[in-house]
């Protein structure tokens, strides 16, 4: 049982990765999107997003990663906090530094735990 827990903590926390490079243009949508439960206000927020806050940037990198408060509410859903530092390399500048801080519900979906609900704590 606890071997399934950290897969599902390891996909969490790559979706919420995804979902930050998508956020800077670093990784398409459809990288994403499989992350998520369809038919979700989240979902379609992240496939129908236009005006993203882009920083020009040449590359990016993620430090401080942590992983808590895996919580499981029934035998199909889930929640876990997730937080990182989501560091943007700047074309000569210092580089820009964005905090993320999470929480993240997920539930059982055909087999397959989608995310249908988030939380931001910052």
């Amino acid at each position: 049982e606890d071997k399934k827990e950290d897969k599902l903590i390891e996909q969490l926390l790559t979706a919420s990765k995804e979902y930050a490079k998508c956020m800077q243009y670093d990784a398409p949508k459809n990288k994403v999107l499989p992350y998520f439960e369809k038919d979700t206000d989240l979902y379609n927020s992240i496939r129908t997003v236009e005006n993203m806050f882009v920083w020009d940037h040449n590359g990016y990198a993620f430090e401080d990663e942590s992983v808590s408060e895996f919580r499981r509410y029934d035998e199909n859903t889930v929640s876990v906090r997730i937080a990182f530092t989501h560091i943007l390399h700047m074309h000569g500048r210092e580089d820009y530094r964005d905090r993320t801080d999470i929480t993240l519900f997920a539930r059982n979906v055909d087999g397959k735990y989608l995310i249908y609900d988030r939380y931001n704590n910052i």
